[in-house]
């Protein structure tokens, strides 16, 4: 129980020290990077983001609107991929 506490204690410090300071693409960059470094599968956009776009924007410190845009600008670049309202990475 430790250990798992201590895991995800020291993950979250790891994410706020890196979103601290970026813009918001590389805010929402390196919160889907951690998220997907999770899973053993690394194609691309073969990662399913379990989150809303509301839960992305309160993870990574954004509005909602600036998150929204901000993942219509990575979809529109091909840095991930919207199918069915669904975000994968």
């Amino acid at each position: 129980m430790y250990t798992t506490l201590s895991e995800k204690t020291s993950e979250k410090l790891v994410l706020m020290q890196k979103i601290s300071s970026q813009n918001a693409e590389e805010r929402l960059v390196e919160l889907m990077n951690q998220m997907k470094d999770s899973k053993e599968n690394k194609d691309k956009y073969s990662f399913e983001i379990p989150h809303t776009r509301q839960q992305l924007a309160s993870l990574t410190g954004l509005s909602l609107e600036t998150t929204i845009r901000v993942i219509k600008r990575m979809e529109k670049n091909e840095i991930l991929m919207i199918k069915n309202g669904k975000i994968f990475y």
